[in-house]
């Protein structure tokens, strides 16, 4: 029988799927509507308009930075009809679907795309992107194809790369102006935090985000962890190496939805999902504490697998002014923020499990034993305080389940 808490392999999940093909319906309206308000700009790209073009190349598009740029940025400007927010965002599809397009053998004339403040083409996904660097901050370049090349025309100058060097990413890069991403768990996951939107977030929304949460948090306390070593992708290798050992299934589904960590050099928080930026986490760099880590980004993974499930239902029917006490936070909390707290403590309680067969640690007995406590705390306010939906109804009943099995100590597979 299915159960929302238990991993996933995300290969054939109904909710996960639900979602994309919600994603994918919001990103054809936006394309037709933006068509509509700035048809200049956006009728160079009508293939878009193409349902059978979206839906072939929509599994490799799929990245968090993609549906924050749908979220945030497309159909903002969609919904304040902000004409010159739209021209310029047209230049920004290829970056998100280019590669995508020319993978599943669909081969677009040519596309404008504005390179970003370094000079630099990243296509969120593909781990290699392109760097013309110093002189080519913000220039707008037409991207073709032509005998086996890629043709970067900027003004009257054309740029030359080979389509193997840009899309055979197991090749090592034979180009100046190539340059490799880094990533994780068998090139998966993405460790990013220059990518010019992450870069945006991080500088712009990322303090509006926390401060309501904190009242010494400031402005400047966020600053992602760059350079990215060759010692931190060893120390998130580790950490992902843990959850691989001990909880396979949990490491399949991570892999399965999670695109991007963005880690920080930061205290300020432990971690960060959001559902615009959906796939992605934003996590508190704490080498060298693999037990932190590790618990954490399995707890932002959860969060991030729960607001799948929040696209499909509400699952709660409080009030959004409603504020109860939580086991995780100082603040008194909405529902739904106690129901995310539930739900990936109760992932975490099921992590330390399973390290506590293996791992012979007074530590570990001592942190599943909290959490444990905090998640008793959490079903008793849902229990006096929550209003559900049907779904939501059987999510809590799986959860007070877990719950009571896991006070039991009795280890699953």
């Amino acid at each position: 029988m299915f159960r929302y808490t238990q991993t996933s392999n995300m290969s054939n999940d109904f909710v996960y799927n639900y979602y994309q093909k919600k994603c994918q319906d919001i990103f054809i309206q936006c394309i037709k509507k933006a068509r509509e308000l700035v048809p200049d700009e956006w009728e160079r790209l009508s293939w878009l308009s193409e349902t059978d073009i979206v839906e072939k190349v929509w599994k490799e598009t799929v990245h968090p930075i993609f549906f924050y740029w749908i979220n945030n940025r497309l159909m903002k400007a969609i919904q304040t009809k902000d004409l010159d927010v739209l021209e310029k965002e047209s230049r920004q599809v290829g970056r998100f679907l280019y590669i995508s397009l020319i993978k599943t053998g669909f081969y677009p004339e040519s596309i404008i795309i504005d390179l970003d403040d370094r000079g630099e083409l990243r296509f969120p996904g593909h781990p290699i992107y392109i760097s013309l660097g110093e002189g080519y901050q913000n220039r707008s370049i037409e991207l073709g194809i032509e005998n086996e090349s890629f043709h970067l025309r900027v003004g009257i100058e054309v740029i030359s790369i080979s389509m193997e060097d840009l899309l055979d990413t197991t090749k090592s890069i034979n180009s100046p102006i190539l340059k490799r991403k880094i990533s994780i768990a068998d090139n998966k996951i993405e460790l990013d935090c220059d990518d010019p939107i992450v870069r945006y977030h991080i500088d712009n929304e990322l303090y509006q985000i926390i401060k309501g949460h904190s009242l010494t948090v400031k402005e400047d306390d966020f600053p992602p962890l760059t350079p990215i070593t060759l010692s931190d992708v060893w120390y998130y290798e580790k950490a992902l190496d843990l959850v691989k050992e001990y909880w396979a299934s949990m490491y399949t589904e991570i892999i399965g939805h999670i695109r991007l960590l963005v880690p920080l050099k930061t205290t300020a928080l432990g971690g960060m999902t959001t559902s615009y930026f959906l796939g992605g986490i934003f996590l508190s760099h704490r080498a060298p504490d693999l037990f932190w880590t590790v618990e954490n980004f399995i707890h932002e993974a959860s969060h991030s697998r729960l607001d799948q499930l929040f696209e499909i239902d509400d699952i709660y029917l409080n009030e959004e002014e409603e504020r109860y006490y939580s086991p995780w936070r100082m603040d008194l909390r909405p529902i739904k923020g106690i129901v995310h707290g539930l739900y990936v403590f109760i992932r975490v309680a099921q992590w330390y499990e399973r390290l506590e067969i293996h791992i012979q640690s007074e530590e570990v007995r001592l942190r599943k034993a909290e959490v444990l406590l905090q998640i008793e705390e959490a079903i008793q306010v849902l229990q006096t305080h929550g209003k559900f939906t049907d779904l939501g109804e059987v999510l809590l009943k799986e959860m007070e389940d877990e719950y009571l099995r896991l006070q039991q100590m009795v280890p699953t597979g």
